[in-house]
């Protein structure tokens, strides 16, 4: 037990173990704290950029204009956006911070964008303003996820 005693004493030991010990603490909080708020944080930017990207194809829904292609496409990217949000607000730890307000806000976005991605094929017919609440969609979702408007 004496030598036991020793290595603790030891200096280079203990800048071994100290050194281990930071290393080991940043790791935990860099992989399952920040990298799940950067996750979520570059969400919310692909959301912005998707937005601004297809506001053609939601701002024409039902029309010819553009193809049938890139309506599909449109409508998978953003419906996966939206799955993206949910996910990667949840893995988010210490999640019980989070206000309740924050919370319906994440999920009024994740429904807005699902919507936004089954009116893209939407003609109107049984709602003559499907491009106008589109767009109110797309500015709700904006003002939950704080994203900046530049103009």
């Amino acid at each position: 037990m004496n030598w036991f005693y020793q290595l603790m004493q030891n200096q280079v030991f203990q800048t071994i173990l100290a050194g281990t010990l930071v290393y080991t603490l940043g790791s935990i909080i860099e992989k399952f704290i920040l990298e799940p708020v950067y996750k979520y944080k570059e969400t919310i930017a692909k959301i912005d950029n998707k937005l601004k990207f297809y506001g053609d194809v939601t701002g024409n829904p039902g029309s010819d204009y553009p193809d049938r292609e890139i309506k599909l496409e449109c409508r998978a990217v953003i419906r996966n956006l939206s799955c993206e949000l949910e996910s990667n607000f949840k893995a988010i730890p210490f999640g019980w911070q989070w206000t309740k307000e924050e919370k319906y806000k994440i999920a009024d976005s994740a429904k807005r964008l699902i919507r936004l991605s089954n009116n893209i094929f939407n003609p109107g017919y049984f709602n003559t303003n499907v491009a106008i609440n589109n767009y109110y969609d797309e500015e709700a979702i904006r003002a939950n996820l704080h994203i900046p408007k530049f103009e």
